[in-house]
Formats: structure tokens, C-alpha cells, sequence
């Protein structure tokens, strides 16, 4: 149900559809794409934040999800939307919680998570610029310590533009 999810879905949906008489590999691979997707979620702790948000057990949650997953696999429309909705209805429908709340509740997860990974960008942001502002104190540099700033500087600039991405996916997220 986050990104990581659809992005999966929608990379194989078009296997499925192309693989129609080689039904055993699909089902095979459909398996292993949806008990990597579980496997995600339990490791991030998708399932958990879902049972706290809606006061459901996370194992049950769980069950739902893999029931409605293995039919939202073979919908025809491989729309990112379309996708969402078919798990938002179906975990809505076995839990007995509505689509709409579980929708907030996943986005409420998923900008939860967005906060955290710009949080832990800045940090190392400023863990580097600590450094070299370290280096730039002092009045002889070596080889070594030119080596070191010119890794530190190139490492902080690629945080800088991860950093601009993520606000920028950020912005476009609260747009919609």
C-alpha cells in the first residue's frame, strides 16, 4: 500500500498479463512478488503502524492484506489507482474498516516516513558540515585531509540534491 508496493505491482502486472499459458511460472512468480511485498511490510513495520492507526491486531491486518492482494494481482487495470483502491475496498471490506480510513491511515504512515527520511538527511547534513567546517579550521591541510574534505564536500552535495528531491516529492504529495 505504499509506494514501494505499487511500483512492484505495476513492474509485473505486465508479466502476468503477457504470460497467460505459462500458468504455473506465473503463479510462482506471483508468490514470490507477494510474499516479498509481506515481507517489506513486516520488516518496516507497515502492518503495525496499520493496527495502531486503526485499532486492529497487526496479524489480522496482515491476513487481510495477503487475501486482497492475490486478487488485486489479477485485476486487469494496472493503474497505480487503481491498485490502491482495489486494496484499499478489499482490506476495507475483510476488516470491516473503511476504504477512506484506510487511506488516511496509510498516508498518515507514509508522510510519517517521508518526516523521518528528511529528518535523517538533514542529520547527516549537518554531521558533514560539521566535518568540514573541522578541516577548514585547520591552517595546514595534507593530501590526506584534501582527499578527505573533497569526499566530505561531494558526499554533502549528494545529500543536497537527495534532500531537494525529497522536498520536492514531498510538495508535489500535499498537492494532491
Amino acid at each position: 500500500m505504499k509506494c514501494l508496493l505499487t511500483g512492484l505491482l505495476l513492474s509485473a502486472l505486465p508479466f502476468f498479463s503477457v504470460a497467460e499459458n505459462m500458468t504455473s511460472d506465473v503463479s510462482a512468480y506471483k508468490q514470490e512478488l507477494m510474499q516479498e511485498i509481506i515481507n517489506q511490510f513486516q520488516d518496516d513495520g507497515t502492518f503495525t503502524q496499520l493496527a495502531q492507526c486503526t485499532n486492529q491486531r497487526a496479524e489480522r491486518l496482515k491476513d487481510h492484506f495477503v487475501q486482497t492482494l492475490d486478487k488485486c494481482l489479477d485485476t486487469p487495470d494496472a493503474s497505480e489507482e487503481a491498485l490502491n483502491q482495489c486494496l484499499y475496498v478489499g482490506v476495507g471490506k475483510l476488516s470491516g474498516i473503511p476504504a477512506q480510513k484506510l487511506r488516511t491511515c496509510v498516508e498518515s504512515t507514509a508522510e510519517n516516513d517521508n518526516q523521518d527520511k528528511l529528518e535523517h538527511i538533514e542529520k547527516q547534513i549537518a554531521e558533514l558540515e560539521d566535518q568540514l567546517n573541522l578541516l577548514s579550521e585547520k591552517d595546514d591541510l595534507n593530501e590526506a585531509d584534501l582527499k578527505r574534505e573533497a569526499a566530505l564536500q561531494s558526499k554533502l552535495d549528494s545529500l543536497y540534491i537527495k534532500l531537494d528531491a525529497e522536498e520536492q516529492a514531498r510538495g508535489r504529495r500535499s498537492e494532491q
